[in-house]
């Protein structure tokens, strides 16, 4: 502990900050991801157009942001079942939105 305080947080502060971003960020693909799927709103549209990407990779990323978010949380915790549950969604993600020939 230096004069101005602890030089990083503590591990139990860290991992429930971490624990809250990845609550947040598999809310967030999850509507994505089921919004590209089944409701088709404007929002998912314009995203579609302005990124000049087929829906697919689009939801695919999103699949493989949670994936990712995995990866850095077992990186820092050791704890592996966000990063599976990340593959795993990735996995549905192909499923719901396959390959087509163009």
């Amino acid at each position: 502990m230096s004069l101005l305080g602890p030089t990083e947080p503590e591990p139990s502060v860290l991992v429930r900050k971490l624990r809250i971003v990845g609550i947040m960020t598999w809310l967030y693909a999850l509507l994505q991801i089921v919004d590209m799927r089944f409701w088709h709103s404007r929002i998912a549209e314009r995203r579609r157009i302005s990124m000049g990407i087929p829906e697919r990779v689009i939801a695919w990323l999103f699949g493989q942001m949670l994936a990712w978010f995995g990866i850095l949380y077992y990186a820092l915790t050791e704890d592996s079942r966000w990063f599976v549950a990340g593959v795993a969604m990735l996995v549905v993600t192909f499923v719901a939105f396959p390959v087509r020939d163009a």
